[in-house]
C-alpha cells in the first residue's frame, strides 16, 4: 500500500537522512541518550539481589530477548556490560551485528541486566522514546553505516562507541516517536505473522520431503509388494526381494580429503568445502577459492563423475555428489566415497532419516562431533534391484521438485515480506510516512 507523507519537508544535508518532516530536527545520538552506562550505579544494590544474565544466544535477531537466565548480582564480576529495563542493545561484533542482534530491554529480573561484553547499550534521554530509538537501531540505513564503520579484522569486527555517538538521525516531537513506535510495533507484528505462517509452512514441506523419501526408500512404491522383517529395528518391514546391507557392502574406496595451510592463490586446482555443497547434494564450483597442490596430491585428491564427498564434521550427514567434475581437490573436513550402485537412488537413501540418524548416533568427540568413515560404512541402507532403483529415483525427483517449488515460493515470499519490512521501518524513522493518523486496528484515519 501507499503511505501518506507529511506536507512539508527539508534537506537535512546529511546522506543517509536526506529530506525529513520540517518539523523535526537532525541530531547525533549522543545528544538524546546515554551509551554504555557505567555499573557503578548497581553499587548500592545488594550482592545477592538476583538479576537476569542475557549472553548473546538469548539476544533474537528478530528483536527478543530472552531473560530467564538469573544469577546473583555479586556473582556477576567485572567483564559483563550492565543494562537495565528500557535500554536499547545493539550487538557489536560480526556478524551479530549485521544480522540485527539487539533487543528493547522489558520485565528484567528486578529491572537489571547483566550480559556479554559484545553488547553496546544505548538508554534514552528525556528528549527520545526508548521504543522510537530501539527502531531506530533496527533501520537498514543504521546498520549500513555501522558495517562500514566496522573495525579489526575478520570474524573479530567490532561496531566502535563512536560511531553510536555520531550517528546523526532525525528526531520527532516525543509525541510523534511514540505514534512512529507504535506503528511499527503493530506493523511489523503483522508481518512477523505472516513470515512465521511461511516459515511453518517451509517446516511442514520439508517434514513432508523426509517422510516421502524415508518411506520409498525402505517401503517401495508397490504397496501390495511382499514385505519381510529386515533384521533391523529401524527399518522394519522392507519389500521381500530387497537386499539389506551396509554401506561397506556397496564402497569400493574412500578417502579423507586434502589439508593444506597454504594461502589460496589466483589461480590453478580448485579446493571443495562443506560449503561448497548445499542440502540438496550438489556441488558449487562457481566460488572455490584456488589452492597450490603438487601433481601427486592432484591424483589422490581429485574428485570424478558419481563421487560422494561426505561432511566429517560440523553439518553431519551433509554430502554432495560430483556431476560435473571441474579440476579440484577436496577439503580435509570432507570424506570421498566411490561406490557400486546407483548414484541417483543413492542420493534418496543417503537423505533418508533411518540414514541420517545412524550417522548422529555415531558421533564421536566433545564439542567438535565428527563422523568417520567407518561410521558411514557402518550404516544400514536398503538396497532393490537396479530397475527398481531407477524407477524409485525418478519417482522421488519428480515429487520432491514439486516439494521444493512449493518450499522455493514460500522463501521468496519470506524474502518480500522482510524486505518491505526493511523499508517500512527505515521510511518511519526518517519521517517519509505521516503515521500521525494511523490506528492501531491498522486502519487511518481519514
Amino acid at each position: 500500500m501507499s503511505y501518506p507523507r507529511y506536507p512539508e519537508y527539508r534537506d537535512t544535508g546529511i546522506e543517509w537522512l536526506r529530506d525529513i518532516p520540517a518539523h523535526w530536527n537532525a541530531k547525533r545520538l549522543r545528544r538524546v541518550c546515554q551509551i554504555n552506562p557505567l555499573r557503578s550505579e548497581t553499587q548500592s544494590i545488594p550482592g545477592d539481589t538476583l538479576v537476569s544474565f542475557v549472553p548473546m544466544e538469548a539476544i533474537g535477531e528478530d528483536g527478543s530477548l530472552q531473560a530467564s537466565e538469573l544469577r546473583a548480582l555479586a556473582d556477576v564480576g567485572g567483564g559483563y556490560t550492565y543494562f537495565r529495563d528500557h535500554d536499547v542493545l545493539v550487538a557489536k561484533i560480526t556478524p551479530c551485528f549485521e544480522n540485527g542482534k539487539g533487543a528493547l530491554c522489558r520485565n528484567l529480573h528486578n529491572g537489571i541486566g547483566l550480559g556479554t561484553t559484545e553488547l553496546h547499550v544505548l538508554r534514552a534521554g528525556p528528549e527520545i522514546d526508548a521504543a522510537f530509538m530501539f527502531h531506530l537501531t533496527r533501520s537498514s540505513g543504521f546498520h549500513e553505516q555501522g558495517e562500514a564503520a566496522m573495525y579489526g579484522a575478520g570474524g573479530q569486527k567490532r561496531v566502535p562507541a563512536d560511531f553510536i555517538e555520531n550517528f546523526a538521525i532525525a528526531l520527532p516531537p516525543l509525541a510523534e516517536q511514540r505514534a512512529i513506535a507504535a506503528f511499527l510495533d503493530a506493523e511489523t507484528a503483522r508481518i512477523d505473522a505472516l513470515v512465521a505462517k511461511q516459515e511453518a509452512l517451509i517446516a511442514t514441506l520439508q517434514e513432508k520431503r523426509r517422510a516421502l523419501i524415508s518411506h520409498v526408500v525402505t517401503k517401495g512404491l508397490d504397496p501390495a509388494a511382499p514385505m519381510r522383517d529386515s533384521g533391523v529395528p529401524w527399518l522394519g518391514e522392507v519389500p521381500a526381494h530387497w537386499e539389506v546391507l551396509k554401506t561397506r557392502r556397496i564402497t569400493i574406496e574412500h578417502k579423507q580429503g586434502y589439508y593444506t595451510e597454504q594461502s589460496y592463490i589466483d589461480e590453478g586446482v580448485k579446493l571443495i568445502r562443506i560449503t561448497d555443497i548445499d542440502d540438496f547434494a550438489n556441488i558449487n564450483f562457481s566460488n572455490m577459492p584456488f589452492v597450490q597442490v603438487t601433481p601427486d596430491n592432484e591424483g589422490a585428491f581429485g574428485v570424478g563423475q558419481g563421487d560422494f564427498l561426505f561432511a566429517r564434521s560440523g553439518t553431519i550427514g551433509r554430502f554432495g555428489i560430483v556431476q560435473y567434475p571441474e579440476r579440484s581437490v577436496f577439503a580435509s573436513y570432507l570424506i570421498r566415497f566411490r561406490f557400486n550402485a546407483y548414484t541417483e537412488f543413492l542420493r534418496y537413501s543417503f537423505k533418508s532419516q533411518n540414514f541420517q540418524e545412524g550417522l548422529l548416533r555415531s558421533l564421536h568427540g566433545g564439542a567438535n562431533h565428527n563422523v568417520h568413515a567407518e561410521d558411514i560404512k557402518e550404516q544400514y541402507i536398503t538396497l532393490p534391484p537396479i530397475s527398481e532403483q531407477t524407477v524409485i529415483a525418478d519417482y522421488l525427483d519428480r515429487e520432491t521438485t514439486h516439494i521444493d517449488t512449493l518450499i522455493a515460493k514460500a522463501q521468496e515470499m519470506i524474502a518480500v515480506l522482510r524486505e518491505h519490512r526493511t523499508a517500512l521501518v527505515a521510511a518511519a524513522v526518517t519521517g517519509q510516512i505521516d503515521v500521525r493518523g494511523y490506528r492501531d486496528n491498522g486502519a487511518w484515519a481519514r
